[in-house]
């Protein structure tokens, strides 16, 4: 399967706040995934105090090298 995607886009353009939506797919790469992480951590951190019934959170980030990943799956929110 064959994806296109560009951007940035700005804000989202789904209501992210509220609990209507359960499941998320987050795409980034880059500077961009400073805001993607804090949005991931965010879901993370409100479905531990039960604040959010999230059923699938899936992150899609690209890098040049493992380190920023490996430091994202170390913090204390995973």
């Amino acid at each position: 399967m064959k994806a296109y995607f560009s951007g940035p886009f700005g804000f989202p353009s789904i209501d992210v706040v509220s609990d209507y939506y359960k499941s998320f797919l987050l795409i980034g790469g880059g500077i961009g995934m400073a805001p993607i992480i804090s949005v991931c951590k965010s879901f993370l951190e409100q479905r531990k105090g039960a604040a959010r019934p999230l059923t699938k959170l899936m992150l899609i980030w690209t890098t040049r090298d493992k380190a920023p990943f490996d430091d994202f799956i170390n913090d204390e929110y995973m």
